[in-house]
């Protein structure tokens, strides 16, 4: 279809021929398409020209004036009609456009342009039977436009006749002349549709047409395959190949089949018959290698593998086949040497990308570090290198030489957001906060597209306790990245921090719609619902991490501490909080947990064993001094149950009940 608005949307001469072949005549009276000739008005013609003028000067307003005033004189000219109605196009009134035009129609069957025009605006407005009027009328006009029949048939396929659309088809070709990509181009609209019986039809005429058009044989195939019958698709393509064996195409069409079907064998003799006629493709000989190895014949595969390193030794991709029969045999080590062989001939990044990983695998991180120092000495122009580099250091535990390669990389690439990244990721863990945010949040600055960058600034915020700046920063990122996970967990712990647990559960119910069998976000989720009160939704969370992992240390410990505050099931929370502490015998939070459920058993010099040991270990826990200063008082020893409270209390200032047990006993 051409476009609705042209620059200019009618010639001068084409709109003068029009009118000067204008005849007045009943609707429709005259042969359609036929005009009778009579002289030209000259007022309209002189409003014609006016028009004419105007759309050149992109003025639609004043062309619609003077072509409206030229119907005064001439109120039969379609061409005049057209030109009203493509102007009120061009001021967005489509309806009065639609009017005109169809009056151009009128006055004048053989109006293609008025027609195209028409049926696009109906298509727009989805007037389905007027596109029909329309494009049935061009068909008869046009019967050799490839477009309009296109779009006729997918109308009339899109309404569930595709058996009246390929009598149209057929019909059609009767009255023009149609080649095989005439066909093809039919056959896509009906099979596009899922009209296949009949773009089936049309294709088997395409090929009847131009017996050496593999195309035709090829979308065949695919409307067979489009509709679940593999087996015709396989006849037709064997049959093909066997009398066109000059069709690549379709013998690579006929491979995939026998791949898909398992059938190795078959088409291992598919490829070995391709690299027999070219054994110059390196391609041809990667995938028959591949091939091999799936049927089983891994003996072959390395023999045929082996032999492309020598005959393609500048080509990485042989070395990185042969290693990978290597490492599935589970031998590592001759996969290594095969791909330092590689290197040694011709240096490859790829080569030596994976060298580096199989030396990392197999611990040998010194011999990759050497590599990889080989590496950006060959070429620091690249900062993927450079940045594998640091990281080899951090594994060997040399921070300051990964610090120093880091800052050299955004120092040669400040532009280059990834050196900022790595940069503050090493930061952060060596627990810099500031300097790591400074870097990471230059890395956003530069790409602020990456959820990684959010997220490590985010906990970079927590871990310095600036709980604010962290809810920010991951709220912005949870809306950022919808489908990020991990975000919406952080928001919910920051939210916790800060005692907005309805808050926090809004954030957590986010995460864990997108991983449901996330632990750590269900114990996130039972934390809040248990700050809420809202204990049947805590303990069915709870009771679903214990199914998925029953010695999870801190689901039982919470479980087990949740049920203490409660007062409930204090045996069964004792169990789960022993077993904790099995797992986890230091774990400060896990001895207070204990201790508390010692202390709602009325055990409290056992009690005071487990929290006098969780307040070593937890020197800034507001709740194990506290607890241990209820143990204390329940055991007689007030001015030391007074102190541990008032410690309580320095750490934090909002529990103002601690007052009261202070200046009460």
């Amino acid at each position: 279809m051409k476009n609705l608005l042209r620059a200019a949307s009618l010639p001068l001469l084409v709109i003068v021929l029009g009118i000067s072949g204008c005849a007045r005549h009943p609707r429709y009276a005259a042969e359609p398409g036929v005009r009778v000739r009579r002289p030209v008005h000259p007022v309209a013609l002189h409003h014609v020209f006016r028009g004419a003028l105007f759309e050149t000067m992109g003025d639609p307003a004043s062309a619609l004036i003077e072509y409206q005033e030229a119907l005064l004189y001439d109120s039969t000219s379609s061409s005049i009609y057209q030109a009203v109605g493509e102007n009120y196009l061009r001021l967005g009134k489509v309806a009065s456009a639609i009017r005109m035009l169809e009056r151009a129609v009128e006055l004048d069957t053989g109006n293609t342009e008025a027609l195209r025009l028409l049926s696009d605006l109906y298509q727009r407005s989805r007037d389905y039977d007027r596109v029909e009027w329309a494009l049935r009328l061009l068909l008869r006009r046009e019967p050799d436009d490839p477009d309009v029949l296109r779009n006729l048939a997918g109308l009339l396929v899109a309404r569930g006749r595709a058996a009246e659309a390929l009598e149209i088809v057929e019909t059609a070709a009767k009255r023009a002349t149609f080649g095989a990509e005439d066909w093809l181009s039919l056959a896509e609209v009906f099979s596009r549709q899922g009209a296949i019986d009949q773009a089936r039809v049309l294709l088997e005429r395409a090929i009847r047409e131009e017996p050496s058009n593999e195309e035709a044989y090829l979308e065949l195939a695919d409307v067979y395959l489009e509709a679940g019958d593999t087996s015709a698709a396989k006849i037709l393509l064997e049959r093909t190949a066997s009398t066109h064996p000059d069709f690549h195409q379709v013998r690579r069409r006929l491979h995939d089949i026998h791949v898909m079907q398992g059938d190795w064998a078959a088409a291992i003799r598919l490829l070995e018959q391709e690299v027999a006629e070219d054994s110059s493709d390196l391609g041809l000989w990667l995938q028959l290698g591949r091939l091999l190895v799936q049927k089983g014949d891994t003996a072959r595969a390395e023999s045929l593998f082996a032999e492309l390193t020598d005959r393609f030794p500048g080509d990485p991709a042989p070395y990185i086949s042969l290693a990978a029969v290597h490492v599935a045999r589970g031998d590592t080590e001759a996969a290594i040497e095969v791909l330092r062989r590689g290197l040694g001939r011709s240096w490859s990044d790829e080569l030596a990308d994976r060298t580096r990983d199989l030396l990392v695998r197999r611990g040998r991180t010194e011999e990759a570090l050497k590599l990889v120092q080989e590496w950006v000495r060959r070429d620091s122009s690249r900062v993927p290198p450079r940045l594998q580099l640091a990281d080899l250091y951090l594994t060997l535990g040399d921070t300051v030489a990964a610090e120093k390669e880091l800052e050299s990389v955004v120092s040669a690439f400040p532009e280059d957001w990834r050196g900022y990244f790595a940069l503050g990721r090493l930061l952060y863990l060596r627990r810099a906060w500031k300097d790591a945010l400074a870097s990471l949040g230059r890395a956003r600055q530069l790409e602020d597209g990456f959820p990684g960058t959010w997220v490590l600034m985010g906990l970079a915020y927590l871990r310095q306790d600036s709980l604010e700046q962290a809810v920010a920063v991951l709220r912005e990122a949870a809306v950022r990245f919808p489908q990020d996970a991990q975000a919406p967990f952080l928001l919910g712990s920051a939210l916790m921090r800060l005692r907005r647990p309805q808050e926090a559960v809004e954030w957590f119910e986010k995460s864990r719609a997108l991983d449901p069998e996330d632990l750590d976000v269900l114990l996130g989720l039972a934390a809040a619902y248990d700050e809420l009160e809202w204990y049947d939704r805590s303990d069915s969370l709870y009771r679903k991490v214990l199914q998925l992992d029953p010695n999870h240390p801190t689901a039982l410990n919470n479980y087990a501490y949740s049920l203490s505050l409660r007062g409930e099931r204090l045996q069964e929370a004792f169990e789960m909080a022993e077993k904790a502490l099995r797992a986890e015998p230091e774990n400060g939070a896990f001895l207070d947990t204990m201790g508390w459920i010692l202390y709602k058993m009325g055990r409290y010099e056992e009690a005071l064993t487990y929290i006098q040991r969780a307040s070593e270990l937890r020197t800034d826990s507001a709740d194990v001094f506290e607890h241990l200063g209820d143990v204390l008082e329940k055991l007689g020893r007030l001015d030391q149950a007074r102190e541990a409270w008032e410690k309580a209390l320095r750490l934090d200032s909002s529990r103002g009940h601690l007052s009261q047990k202070i200046g009460g006993r």
